[in-house]
């Protein structure tokens, strides 16, 4: 049996309360953490990993004698890491505390064997201590986001697309089994539920602190703190199955009946707004659908875009109905209206089916608005 700690607090520093409860030696090595920070947000948002609460680790691991600590990130496709990290609220790590906020894509990295042949994890991540820092967010595609999910981010773009090619979970309980972290911790103290991971989710406050060495029982827990049952998620039911942890693990600190809280999960066929339509496909990257969000969020916020794309965008929305299409294995919609296919892996569908495409991985928000 594994231990998973968890706290309801709304303070970020309250993770000291539970690292206090766990038996942690670091051994000499220097102190890897690996936030969620996967676009350009704010701690605010409860779309990435809340700084202070990554403070507080480091706070915890340099009263146990730690001097080095690097904080690195692969962002999502397409994204820079730095801006994501001066967006998220990072910097001063860098400046005030001697963090490094390093790039995962520029790294140094080893070539290990899984299911799949090899892939190449950072050199950083297997021989430091490793602390894997989730957020406590639902999934458009994966139901829950939480510490096996995170470590996506571990990996280069060109894995990233494969794993979506694999169908997404299978592949995030395989990498677990490869790459496991010291400590796994979730930063729930503002969760997203709904239409998750990004912007089209809603914000929650959910108060909620876990932590624990056993990656499934962390991520199990997090899911019962979210009211969804662990076995309803594709990837945690997998790492069940590989014996890669305690699905059922004791739970100290607050009881999981007392300070849990139910999350809305995305709708995992479309995401709707009037007569707009984006289908959900597990084989799709979550950047697509955050091009196709920022692209809606341009013309609303910009009146030069909203004269030039507004009334077409209304008209498709309000009156005609638009469908968005993405990823690979992708399907004709069964609503009304214009179909636009998104996104290099939809190109050849789009071809056959003689539908709208818009190109790149992810694409460009503004080539969306122009294919309108």
């Amino acid at each position: 049996m594994s231990f998973v700690y968890v706290k309801q607090t709304e303070k970020p520093e309250g993770i000291i309360d539970l690292l206090d409860q766990i038996d942690v030696e670091l051994g000499g090595k220097p102190v890897f953490i690996k936030p969620n920070v996967v676009v350009p947000a704010s701690k605010e948002s409860g779309i990435v990993t809340d700084p202070h609460v990554v403070k507080a680790i480091i706070d915890f691991f340099r009263e146990k004698g730690a001097t080095e600590f690097i904080v690195g990130e692969s962002p999502g496709i397409g994204q820079d890491v730095q801006k994501c990290f001066e967006c998220a609220g990072y910097k001063f790590l860098e400046k005030e505390e001697g963090v490094r906020l390093v790039s995962l894509n520029d790294g140094e990295r080893i070539e290990v064997q899984w299911k799949y042949g090899t892939i190449r994890i950072p050199e950083i991540a297997l021989k430091s201590f490793y602390v894997n820092v989730a957020k406590l967010k639902t999934h458009m595609n994966t139901t829950v986001t939480l510490t096996m999910k995170n470590q996506k981010g571990l990996i280069m773009d060109e894995s990233k697309k494969h794993f979506h090619k694999l169908g997404l979970d299978e592949p995030i309980a395989q990498l677990a089994k490869v790459v496991k972290p010291d400590l796994a911790i979730i930063d729930g103290i503002i969760g997203i539920d709904g239409d998750g991971p990004l912007y089209s989710g809603n914000k929650i406050q959910s108060n909620l602190l876990v932590a624990g060495k056993d990656i499934l029982g962390v991520d199990a827990t997090g899911a019962r703190l979210m009211e969804i049952n662990p076995l309803e998620v594709e990837h945690i039911r997998i790492a069940r199955e590989l014996g890669l942890g305690d699905i059922d693990p004791e739970i100290l600190g607050d009881a999981i009946k007392k300070v849990s809280i139910k999350f809305t999960r995305a709708n995992e066929e479309y995401f709707q707004f009037q007569k707009l339509y984006n289908k959900r496909n597990r084989y799709a990257c979550s950047m697509c659908s955050n091009s196709l969000y920022e692209a809606i969020m341009a013309v609303k916020g910009n009146p030069a875009y909203w004269f030039k794309y507004g009334p077409k965008l209304a008209y498709l929305i309000f009156l005609k109905g638009v469908n968005f299409v993405s990823g690979g294995n992708s399907q004709l919609p069964n609503k009304p209206g214009k179909t636009i296919c998104f996104g290099e892996c939809t190109k050849n569908f789009a071809k056959e089916n003689g539908l709208d495409w818009v190109p790149g991985c992810p694409p460009n928000p503004k080539d969306i608005l122009r294919k309108l």
